[in-house]
C-alpha cells in the first residue's frame, strides 16, 4: 500500500515534489515522512531510485522534521 501511495505522488499531475514552494499546510508531516519511507528500501528497486525518491520526499516535508 505504502508503495502504492509513494507511486501516486509521483504520477499525479502537477508538481507536488517541490512542495517547499507551497505554503506550509502542503508539506508532509514528520509521522507522514516516516510511514511512507519505513520500508522503501525492502521493496526491491534499485538504491540509487530509493535514493532519489527519498530526496524527493524530504523536500515536500516539513524541514522542522529533519533539523
Amino acid at each position: 500500500m505504502k508503495t502504492l501511495i509513494l507511486l501516486a505522488m509521483f504520477l499525479l499531475p502537477g508538481d507536488m515534489t517541490h512542495a517547499h514552494e507551497h505554503p506550509d499546510w502542503m508539506l508532509l508531516n514528520c509521522e507522514d515522512y516516516e510511514f511512507l519511507t519505513e520500508d522503501i528500501d525492502d521493496i526491491g528497486m534499485e538504491p540509487r531510485i530509493v535514493a532519489e525518491i527519498k530526496i524527493e520526499l524530504i523536500k515536500a516535508t516539513d524541514p522542522a522534521c529533519f533539523e
